[in-house]
C-alpha cells in the first residue's frame, strides 16, 4: 500500500474481519465509499485490470463530483 501512494484513505481487512464488518464472504472486495459512508461502488473477487490508476481515479473523481 505504502508504494502505491493511494491519495485516499485505504482499509484493509482479513477475511474474517470483512465476513463479520461487511458481510463479505469472496476475497478480495473492493467498495469504493462516498464522503457520507455509503458504498458507492463493490466489486467482489479478483478484477481482470487490478488495481488500474486510470480505473480507480475515474471512481474516486466521480465520487468527488457527487458531492457538490
Amino acid at each position: 500500500m505504502a508504494e502505491r501512494k493511494f491519495a485516499m484513505p485505504v482499509a484493509r481487512y482479513s477475511r474474517e474481519q470483512a465476513a463479520k464488518v461487511f458481510n463479505v464472504h469472496d476475497t478480495p472486495t473492493t467498495f469504493y465509499v462516498d464522503a457520507t459512508g455509503t458504498i458507492r461502488y463493490q466489486f467482489t473477487g479478483v478484477e481482470p485490470h487490478g488495481d488500474a490508476v486510470d480505473r480507480v481515479t475515474w471512481y474516486i473523481e466521480t465520487l468527488k463530483s457527487q458531492r457538490n
